[in-house]
């Protein structure tokens, strides 16, 4: 299974439905963090202070889905990375119950 795949299959797994409005964005921002994470080019901001503005929730799934990918390019996990995927996940839609 591709990274892009497992992200999907994450996604779904957990009932998060990233809203139509803004798949292609997210869709493009899955390719370049593969690309970034295969390159060891993780974004960097000194300044994370935007994560205090996204719930817990949203950040705690984005490690579990993240983490292992981190895990699986031999980088130490990067919580601006996280935050950046925990913004769509705070943008998604959840399938109903």
């Amino acid at each position: 299974m591709s990274d892009k795949e497992y992200i999907y299959n994450s996604l779904k797994s957990k009932g998060i439905i990233i809203n139509s409005q803004y798949a292609s964005v997210f869709d493009s921002h899955i390719n370049v963090l593969i690309d970034r994470l295969k390159n060891n080019e993780c974004v960097n901001y000194n300044d994370c202070s935007f994560m205090n503005e996204i719930p817990s929730y949203c950040i705690k799934e984005a490690h579990e889905i993240l983490d292992p990918l981190f895990s699986k390019y031999n980088l130490e996990i990067n919580e601006t990375e996280i935050g950046l995927f925990a913004i769509y996940i705070k943008l998604s839609e959840r399938e109903e119950d």
